[in-house]
């Protein structure tokens, strides 16, 4: 976790890196004990150019 951590210190702006942070939390099961977790995630989403890693998209229809 700690060079996760300074993974993203060292590149707060690399969407990818923040990804790869995020998704180490979510597989060792800390998300409830790294809240700044989430904050990596929403900023990837917003450095996410077309091509992502993440790809924003609208989901159509209704859920029955």
């Amino acid at each position: 976790m700690a060079l996760a951590e300074a993974a993203v210190v060292a590149s707060p702006n690399d969407p990818n890196v923040l990804m790869g942070a995020y998704t180490l939390v979510l597989e060792q099961g800390l998300d409830d004990k790294k809240p700044a977790a989430a904050q990596w995630f929403r900023r990837a989403l917003d450095l996410s150019g077309p091509d992502g890693p993440i790809k924003r998209f609208e989901q159509k229809g209704a859920l029955q």
